[in-house]
């Protein structure tokens, strides 16, 4: 029987099904779940499966949310609680999930989802109230995909449904999970190996010493969110660690075809960085201080450099992501979130430098009619064609421009005082009266036009940029009482 038991949720069962185990051997470690109650706080003992006897391990190490209230005080058993704010921080770094809860995202792992409805029961919700209580969360609904339910996506369109938001999927994989889970273990591997006082395992305890030291790195160079934060990290471990006399890391594209694999030396190494099919560069390691130890700083530059791949795959997919969060879907350019971002920082700046900056708000004239004549298929292509138009012939690309709402548009102008922005404005508008597209059920025109509202300051004169954008709104809205198809000037 293993001597330490891991234990984690029910939700995770499948998680812990799919490791391939290779920190945690099953001689050594158990992992089982308990049945936690994210609507009440209970005490361990209340939670465990009847077919666990705790005085059958020596340490018992408990991963949950705020679900246990409480560890069995005994002399016999060592117990241990690593508590995380979020459930799912167990599968991917604490930044990713802090950074998609600031935006508005509800995030679930493919357990909670695969039972949404018994899950939402005790909240007490109608079919009405639930989409009440999700309308504020403007990312939808996210999945931490781990890749052990086929069925997930179905469930996750069912619940997203039910609640009236959109639906996304992040796959994260097991791999953070296991180093979660190892790095308790190898913890208490390492406590007991302590008091021992033998040479043997006194040798053996640096070793993992380096290695616990390592995945403690490691955690952290999962929570970085960029790629070259991740090769920083990861150079400065090795540097830490093995102290060579020259450490180089190369990108793939800049890799050798002979130098991929791995190359052992007498006091170094060359290893390849990857994670699954993904090649991302090699790493290599000359002059070890301490060649003698070349092996075993080997097993542990092989451990941090399987996380560490990992990380790069995770930061890139977190770019990825992070541009889909920030562009509108129909027409590619950013979105009102990135509008407002943008704004914020360009009003910061001209408010220290003293630079006039502007906004315009582009308006499609009888936009409504157009789609109840031409339909919304032809109305989406319009806004598309109009959005091209304008990033391609008519800005700097200094400026900004982004999807406002509906058929509305937004421009940043910066260092533009108002006749500059004013001639913006116009090469604007006469650019979309030359698409020359058919609009029949215009007043104002045969063909699409916009009409614009101009606003221009230097952010010096208020403090708040809210008040540039409703004066461009105004300008926008006299400019449709004046007849369309013009641009106005903020009084």
């Amino acid at each position: 029987m293993a001597k330490h038991l891991v234990l984690l949720c029910s939700k995770f069962h499948s998680e812990l099904q799919a490791l391939d185990r290779r920190e945690l051997p099953p001689e050594e470690v158990e992992l089982r779940t308990f049945s936690g109650n994210c609507e009440r706080v209970s005490p361990l003992l209340d939670l465990l499966p009847e077919d666990v006897d705790p005085s059958g391990y020596e340490t018992i190490d408990v991963v949950s949310g705020p679900c246990v209230s409480r560890l069995p005080e005994t002399s016999d058993i060592e117990y241990g609680h690593h508590g995380t704010d979020l459930c799912f921080d167990v599968l991917v770094n604490p930044t990713t999930t802090r950074w998609y809860a600031s935006r508005g995202y509800y995030m679930a792992t493919p357990g909670w989802i695969r039972n949404w409805r018994s899950e939402i029961e005790p909240w007490g919700f109608d079919r009405e109230t639930i989409r009440e209580f999700f309308a504020p969360l403007e990312g939808g609904v996210l999945m931490l995909d781990t890749g052990v339910d086929d069925e997930a996506s179905a469930h996750l369109a069912e619940f997203a449904e039910h609640v009236g938001r959109p639906s996304s999927t992040l796959p994260v994989g097991t791999d953070y999970l296991e180093l979660f889970l190892a790095g308790i273990f190898l913890g208490r591997k390492l406590a007991s190996r302590e008091r021992a006082h033998s040479t043997e395992r006194l040798r053996d305890q640096r070793v993992l010493s380096n290695y616990a030291m390592g995945l403690d790195f490691l955690r952290q160079l999962s929570a970085t969110l960029s790629e070259r934060e991740v090769v920083d990290f990861l150079i400065e471990t090795f540097t830490m660690l093995f102290g060579p006399r020259k450490i180089r890391y190369l990108e793939a594209g800049s890799v050798p075809p002979g130098e991929v694999d791995a190359e052992y030396g007498e006091d170094g190494f060359r290893l390849p960085v990857r994670s699954g099919d993904e090649f991302f560069g090699v790493i290599r390691v000359e002059g070890l201080a301490f060649p003698e130890y070349r092996d075993r700083y080997l097993s542990v530059a092989l451990g941090l450099l399987d996380v560490a791949g990992l990380a790069i795959a995770n930061a890139r997919r977190y770019e990825t992501i992070r541009g889909l969060a920030d562009t509108d879907g129909l027409t590619g350019v950013p979105n009102r979130r990135s509008f407002d971002e943008f704004l914020s920082k360009a009003w910061t700046r001209h408010a220290v430098d003293g630079k006039q900056m502007a906004i315009l708000l582009v308006d499609v004239d009888y936009f409504k009619a157009y789609n109840d004549t031409y339909g919304h298929v032809m109305g989406d292509h319009c806004l598309r064609t109009i959005a091209e138009a304008i990033g391609r012939d008519c800005l700097r690309p200094s400026d900004l421009l982004a999807r406002y709402g509906g058929e509305e548009f937004g421009v940043i102008l910066v260092e533009a005082d108002e006749e500059a922005a004013f001639e913006v404005a116009e090469r604007i508008r006469r650019r979309i009266e030359d698409l020359e597209m058919e609009h029949e059920a215009s007043d104002v025109s045969e063909a699409i036009t916009v009409s614009i509202g101009l606003a221009a300051q230097v952010p010096g004169e208020s403090r708040d940029p809210v008040d540039l954008v409703r004066r461009a709104d105004e300008a926008l809205y006299e400019a449709k009482e004046a007849g369309r198809n013009r641009t106005w000037r903020a009084r």
